[in-house]
């Protein structure tokens, strides 16, 4: 199953599973982000992760 590890410095790495069947996934500092992640760098909406027949591809939003 994919997995997608964040590193903040200082503190453990966060690991997110998601389900192959997700052909989108969105990521950013709102709590309605299927990968939130509560940080004053990240944006409210910061990236989605779409999945493709040759894997996935990240476009930055923020």
């Amino acid at each position: 199953m994919p997995r997608i590890t964040i590193t903040e410095p200082g503190k453990d790495s966060q690991v997110y599973q998601f389900d192959l069947k997700r052909t989108k996934l969105l990521v950013g500092r709102s709590s309605r982000n299927d990968i939130p992640i509560s940080h004053r760098s990240v944006s409210k909406v910061h990236c989605l992760i779409e999945r493709r027949e040759a894997g996935y591809v990240m476009f930055n939003n923020g």
